[in-house]
């Protein structure tokens, strides 16, 4: 009776172990340490229009990838996806409303996309109606056990998603404080000044800082009267 025991014991022992490397047949997963797909989260005003990075770090190499994107359409217009090319071929969603699905379909390719970055840029206009103080996230999700994401060898990759968002103010802008660190000065106007010369490129909200005057744009006269606010020739912005 023990003898036979033993062997049932043994039988039950070996079909574990060859369904444990039947199912490891059947499905790898793999992954990189801290591998991740990630949403910037950035801050805005009602009515403004912003640029959300999604991005890939870590990457250990992948053909082809389906990540759903997920944001509050009542406040968050989704109006321009700007892929980057870093990951071959894409067959993003056409409708640019939550959920919206961003692909990437490489199935002949040879080897893998492996480089890190931003993969894709979304651009959003803000409601104006947006709560003061809020964020509103943008969420990332994919479902590996589908083969939304997988490489060459047609290995399931595991990755991280972090969210991101969009914050709104929870106060309104100081006209003049160009670079947000709520005082007025010579950096402001330098800020203002270089923005002209197209040497960087102005947020919506730093234009609104940065028309001190109050009249649409942004222009050498807004950076004079920083300076003249400075040297207390005026007594306020805007």
């Amino acid at each position: 009776m023990k003898k036979a025991n033993k062997g049932k014991a043994a039988i039950s022992l070996f079909l574990m172990i060859l369904l444990l490397f039947s199912s490891a047949a059947q499905i790898t997963v793999y992954s990189a340490e801290n591998a991740a797909v990630s949403a910037d989260r950035v801050k805005a005003d009602p009515g403004d229009t912003v640029d959300v990075k999604i991005s890939i770090s870590n990457n250990p190499g992948i053909v082809s990838a389906t990540i759903r994107v997920t944001f509050d359409n009542s406040v968050l217009t989704l109006l321009k996806v700007t892929d980057s090319d870093m990951l071959g071929s894409q067959a993003h969603k056409p409708e640019l409303v939550s959920p919206y699905t961003l692909a990437w379909v490489n199935d002949t390719a040879t080897s893998n996309y492996s480089d890190n970055g931003t993969i894709v840029t979304l651009t959003f206009k803000v409601s104006e109606s947006a709560e003061k103080g809020k964020l509103y996230p943008i969420e990332l999700s994919y479902d590996y056990n589908n083969y939304d994401i997988y490489d060459k060898d047609l290995n399931l990759i595991y990755f991280n998603v972090i969210a991101g968002g969009v914050d709104i103010y929870q106060s309104a802008v100081i006209i003049g404080d160009v670079n947000g660190d709520e005082k007025v000065d010579i950096t402001d106007a330098t800020l203002i000044q270089k923005a002209i010369a197209e040497l960087i490129e102005l947020s919506d909200v730093q234009k609104k800082a940065a028309d001190t005057n109050t009249d649409g744009k942004v222009d050498i006269t807004d950076a004079t009267m920083i300076q003249k606010y400075i040297a207390e020739l005026i007594d306020h912005l805007g």
